[in-house]
């Protein structure tokens, strides 16, 4: 019979030299196998990744609302403009009855336009041109929006004059009747004439005038 060596240790198994070397290899294999700390993505790191993926998703898609919005709010402030404008342009002080306040009336007179206080026109009460400046008249206008009288511009000049300020002394045009017209046309003679005493190209006493005092 052959005779096997080996010891009583052993088992009677052969030699066990190769055991130690077969164990390293396994648990080099076994080292490779496994990555090293911080190589590599494990599964915490494609949680972020896939939580970092759909917060930038809907961070997009709530840029993408607040876009929305304020294009419907860009667009309602266009609407509420351009309504602003259209509420103004109807105005009176935009179609130039008032001018830039609403003291101030312009007025056409025979082509001349004449800018004043509603205030100076309301003077003298129950005169056609305090029903004006009150808006108890239907007053006629131009093509700027501009109330228009059909009368002699040069007239109306003193007797706007005299309105402004009654107290101050007037230039009143020498022997014009048409003048005494258009202040009966306006309402004002009585006022105006009223505690005048008028002298036309008369003797004073000291010489004879030219003029209407």
């Amino acid at each position: 019979m052959p005779h096997r060596t080996g010891s009583a240790a052993d088992g009677g198994g052969g030699s066990n030299t190769d055991a130690p070397a077969l164990l390293d290899e396994n648990a080099a294999g076994e080292d490779a196998a496994a990555p090293e700390s911080g190589d590599g993505f494990d599964d915490a790191d494609a949680d972020a990744v896939a939580m970092a993926e759909d917060a930038a998703a809907i961070g997009a898609e709530a840029l993408t609302l607040v876009k929305a919005r304020l294009n419907k709010v860009e667009g309602m402030l266009e609407t509420t403009m351009k309504e602003l404008v259209a509420v103004q342009a109807a105005s009176p002080a935009a179609n130039g009855k008032f001018g830039a306040s609403a003291n101030f009336i312009k007025i056409n007179v025979g082509g001349t336009v004449f800018t004043t206080r509603k205030s100076t026109l309301l003077r003298v009460d129950g005169t056609y041109l305090a029903a004006i400046a009150s808006g108890r008249f239907e007053d006629e206008r131009d093509e700027h929006g501009n109330v228009y009288i059909d009368r002699d511009p040069r007239h109306f000049q003193y007797i706007l004059n005299w309105l402004r300020d009654p107290t101050a002394p007037q230039d009143w045009p020498e022997q014009d009747q048409g003048l005494l017209h258009e202040l009966m046309f306006f309402g004002l003679k009585e006022e105006i004439v009223k505690g005048s005493i008028y002298v036309a190209y008369g003797f004073d006493g000291h010489g004879r005038l030219n003029t209407i005092e």
